[in-house]
């Protein structure tokens, strides 16, 4: 509404047309640890069409989408939790923003291998770890299966145990890394079997500090991992 200097009034009306926003959303399917991320356009135009998909993926690459539908894919070069965000934009220039945080987990795989595979029950047998992970390990748990274990939080190449008795004994290996406050680990288990071999084993040096010849039955590994 209007008024001049004569106290005249006139009104316009114009219609205004207020369209709704489009609503963007996605889900996404991850492979293993450092596999690519598969991404599923789940957005509604709201009564109108999209005609843009913009894709912000976390780490500082984006696409643009331009075709239905706007499913999309990505490698992520390190490992982290990225905020993934869609921008859907319809024909009538509306836009909205999802945005979902997407974990990408190190890969981490827990190994070790038995340096002996013939020793004298008592005697010191030898493991070196042989795990690997994209990311530092900070901690490392073993089981030596009769009732001995040993966790560290610092690498060593290779640690050592005695089994004071003959028979059968899983040894397990739990290696772990954090990742943005998150525990990403890995387990590995192999079997140490204690039996006796025709003709015994005997010590020519000292066996557990003893100045004497001792004869000792034989300890067989038979490695099985799982």
């Amino acid at each position: 509404m209007a008024t001049d200097e004569n106290n005249c009034q006139a009104t316009v009306y114009q219609r205004v047309d207020v369209m709704n926003l489009p609503v963007p959303a996605f889900s996404y399917t991850a492979g293993t640890c450092d596999s690519i991320i598969y991404f599923t356009d789940l957005s509604d135009g709201n009564g109108a069409d999209i005609t843009s998909w913009i894709w912000n993926y976390g780490d500082g690459v984006s696409d643009t989408l331009l075709v239905s539908p706007a499913d999309t894919n990505h490698f992520y070069a390190t490992s982290g939790i990225f905020d993934v965000s869609l921008t859907t934009i319809t024909e009538n220039g509306c836009q909205a923003t999802y945005t979902m945080s997407v974990d990408r987990m190190p890969c981490i795989t827990a190994g070790f291998e038995a340096m002996d595979t013939l020793t004298c029950e008592r005697h010191e047998l030898t493991f070196e770890d042989r795990s690997f992970c994209g990311n530092p390990i900070n901690n490392w748990a073993w089981n030596f299966g009769d009732g001995d274990t040993l966790v560290y939080s610092v690498a060593q190449p290779s640690v050592s145990h005695i089994y004071q008795l003959s028979g059968t004994y899983s040894v397990s290996l739990v290696v772990s890394t954090t990742v943005a406050g998150k525990t990403v680990s890995d387990t590995i288990s192999q079997t140490v079997k204690s039996t006796d071999l025709p003709g015994g084993c005997i010590c020519n040096s000292r066996c557990m500090s003893e100045p004497e010849h001792h004869l000792h039955r034989p300890v067989r590994l038979d490695r099985v991992e799982d």
